[in-house]
């Protein structure tokens, strides 16, 4: 993450690979939020 907060700091892309890598973090981080937020309802 803090790559990625660096390279849009100085205007930067991701690499075809690194954007997956980033992608895929978030996916995996929203689908754990769906599941914490499952077992409170």
């Amino acid at each position: 993450m803090n790559k990625f907060h660096e390279g849009q700091h100085n205007q930067q892309h991701l690499s075809n690979e690194e954007q997956n890598e980033l992608e895929a973090l978030a996916e995996a981080e929203l689908a754990a939020a769906n599941e914490r937020a499952k077992k409170l309802l």
